[in-house]
């Protein structure tokens, strides 16, 4: 991770959770998991020290995306777009950071596979919440109705108008289409 001091200054590394199932004797040996752990070259042995320096990072990256996203919602606020906007708020994968001696994104466990999906908007409840399997890539956001967030424009390469998704970039106070 490259994160910030300011942000790492937040999660004091002797202060970080450490993992479950990471200390040799408590993490599953099944063929398939001590094989990936084989590719990627990781020791026998975890060192607590850097897990938690790892945890550190981890929760910083995502205060930094969580300040990233306060922008865009205010960008939102700013330009009186809020209550017709809908919002929609995903990630591709989880992440182990050491759970069962793992690091990375290689296994079939919740941390891995559970990701988020948050929204918010009109005609979409609030306070509701789920458990059931959500097919993010083609039936809640589909490529048509994509919106890419570019507070400079239209990215190096993209002809406005062209394409599948629609470019939001700031004008003024005011959020435009590109």
């Amino acid at each position: 991770y490259m994160v910030s001091q300011e942000l790492l200054d937040l999660y004091p590394p002797a202060d970080m959770p450490l993992p479950v199932q990471f200390r040799r004797g408590e993490y599953p040996l099944h063929p398939a998991v001590a094989h990936l752990r084989h590719i990627l070259g990781q020791p026998e042995a975890a060192d607590e020290s850097i897990l938690r320096l790892l945890t550190a990072c981890y929760f910083a990256t995502i205060t930094h995306l969580d300040r990233e996203i306060a922008k865009v919602l205010a960008a939102l606020d700013d330009a009186g777009l809020t209550d017709d906007t809908r919002i929609v708020y995903t990630a591709d994968h989880g992440y182990s950071h050491g759970n069962h001696f793992l690091l990375g994104l290689f296994n079939l466990y919740e941390h891995s596979v559970g990701v988020p999906l948050i929204m918010a908007g009109p005609d979409i409840p609030a306070g509701r919440t789920g458990s059931k399997c959500a097919d993010c890539g083609r039936s809640i956001l589909p490529p048509r109705r994509g919106v890419v967030w570019n507070p400079g424009g239209v990215p190096a390469g993209v002809q406005a108008g062209k394409g599948s998704c629609a470019v939001l970039r700031r004008t003024g106070n005011k959020l435009g289409k590109n």
